[in-house]
């Protein structure tokens, strides 16, 4: 479980307080889910894994619009 809540964090492109803050949690408990001493529930662990896609697409998206020159 560790293992998924780490890449959802390193796709989404943000900073783990900031990703913390997009899935309802704090810093703290964030990292005690990346870390392994804690286990998210389903619906949290559901709610990080959708998250981290959603927020890497956006970062493509963004990352995208501001190579098109103007």
């Amino acid at each position: 479980m560790a293992r998924l809540v780490r890449q959802a964090v390193l796709r989404s492109g943000l900073s783990a307080k900031e990703f913390a803050a997009h899935v309802g949690t704090s810093p703290s408990r964030l990292s005690t889910y990346m870390t392994g001493k804690v286990v998210p529930s389903a619906a949290l662990l559901l709610e990080i894994r959708d998250a981290g896609e959603r927020l890497s697409a956006n970062t493509r998206l963004a990352a995208g619009a501001q190579a098109v020159p103007a």
